[in-house]
């Protein structure tokens, strides 16, 4: 009898917490809505890219593309732009779980969205595949939209889930990171050292049983700061991520004072992310007392 009532719970509890899962990107059925010009509407959604600096701006961004792909539903470079700022949004300005998890699905739908417009990975997904089962297909085309949706879900799994359903999904990791490998087999050095930043996070992140390892973590952020020393992404992470878990003060502020005292105004295109991550920079340095 306590066997059966111990099950049960055990059931109840699996029920309610779930697994941490989404409906594929490209299962969303999209018939064209609009008319327009797609080349005027995306550079017009470029243009807002460059002074996105709060989130209703972020949300402008969004709209903006959600335009493009009410036209063009298979456009590639508006959904992969709708799929980063959604991420974007989530990652830097959500405060809530519940609204992180809405703009975590979103970019993962999105970005899913994009890599089906490849014909060869359209080919294994209408199989029934999910993304992990067809990344190989994936070229250095799809290489924002697989890096963006490996962020996406990276975050969904970490900021949305307890322990409890991390230990229920222990294999999901591994899943997604089938994708941050077809992106170092393309190119480890693309996306100005994000791929290595990727990497190094994510072995500052897992435990060691899910492929946690520091001296890899420190390997891959020393990688991608060498490779893009200008891309405030990699400081920020290996300060949030790597510096915390060694407990390294001092290289900790190092990295947030670097953030700080960068000049976003000299790089328009990562405009939105830079501004984003300086004032994550300025949150997270005003937590040290906390984290040491």
């Amino acid at each position: 009898m306590k066997w059966l009532i111990r099950c049960t719970l055990l059931a109840v509890i699996i029920s309610v917490t779930g697994c941490i899962s989404w409906d594929e990107g490209w299962k969303t059925k999209v018939q064209a809505s609009g008319t327009g010009d797609t080349k005027a509407l995306l550079a017009s959604a470029a243009s807002l890219e460059a002074t996105a600096d709060t989130a209703a701006k972020v949300k402008d961004v969004i709209a903006a593309y959600e335009k493009v792909i009410a036209i063009d539903p298979g456009n590639y470079d508006a959904l992969s732009k709708a799929g980063e700022f959604a991420m974007l949004n989530g990652y830097i300005y959500a405060r809530e779980t519940k609204e992180k998890e809405e703009y975590y699905l979103k970019s993962i739908n999105y970005c899913e969205r994009a890599m089906y417009t490849n014909p060869e990975f359209k080919k294994l997904a209408d199989q029934g595949k999910p993304a992990w089962d067809c990344v190989d297909a994936l070229t250095q085309k799809e290489m924002s939209a697989m890096f963006f949706w490996f962020v996406a879900a990276g975050q969904y799994w970490t900021e949305c889930f307890g322990s409890f359903s991390h230990l229920l999904n222990f294999s999901l990791p591994g899943k997604v990171n089938t994708v941050l490998r077809r992106m170092s087999a393309i190119n480890p050095d693309s996306m100005n050292g994000r791929v290595h930043m990727a990497w190094g996070s994510s072995y500052a992140i897992l435990p060691g049983f899910l492929g946690g390892d520091m001296k890899k973590s420190e390997e891959e952020f020393s990688k991608a700061v060498k490779t893009g020393p200008g891309t405030l992404v990699n400081y920020y992470t290996r300060a949030r991520y790597l510096h915390v878990k060694k407990g390294d003060k001092d290289a900790f502020k190092k990295d947030l004072e670097f953030i700080i005292s960068n000049d976003i105004s000299r790089n328009k295109i990562d405009y939105a992310w830079n501004f984003g991550y300086q004032m994550k920079a300025k949150e997270l340095l005003a937590q040290e007392n906390k984290l040491f």
